[in-house]
């Protein structure tokens, strides 16, 4: 969560609704009329994903690689725990801190560099915007257990 979010959090904001005045010049008139706008405080929350598949054994692994549902799951756990803003989009550094954290989790940090992981993403990222969709990360996710699999 943003230090934002968690300041508003800390003093018990979220979910009140607060009163914010604005000046606006509806008709072009020059002179600008005050009006208040009640706006509600929301968190965005991580989403929850259910009946994860195991990742703890190479079988597990394969079960995922050979069940496209399976795989979206994961592929959705995955995108979920590197949107550290919970934006909807993964940027290159957050993708690269996930994958590392993953593997290093996975006992093998040493399998692939932070350069091949940024040229991973660099691979996946087809409309070179800078950051993934949830739409973009299944084939990395893909890739990854591959290379568990081959490596464990």
């Amino acid at each position: 969560m943003s230090a934002f979010g968690t300041a508003f959090k800390q003093r018990a904001i979220v979910g009140k609704t607060i009163p914010v005045e604005i000046l606006r010049d509806p008709h072009g008139t020059g002179m600008p009329q005050r009006y208040t706008v009640n706006l509600t405080i929301v968190a965005k929350k991580r989403e929850v994903i259910e009946d994860l598949p195991p990742l703890l054994t190479v079988s597990d692994l394969q079960a995922v690689l050979e069940d496209p549902v399976k795989l979206a799951k994961v592929s959705l756990a995955a995108f979920s725990a590197a949107d550290d803003d919970l934006s909807g989009l993964v940027t290159r550094k957050e993708f690269c801190e996930a994958m590392q954290d993953w593997l290093r989790s996975a006992g093998l940090s040493r399998l692939i560099s932070r350069e091949e992981l940024q040229d991973m993403f660099d691979r996946v990222d087809v409309d070179r915007s800078g950051y993934l969709t949830r739409s973009e990360f299944p084939p990395v996710i893909e890739a990854m257990l591959l290379i568990m699999v081959q490596h464990c």
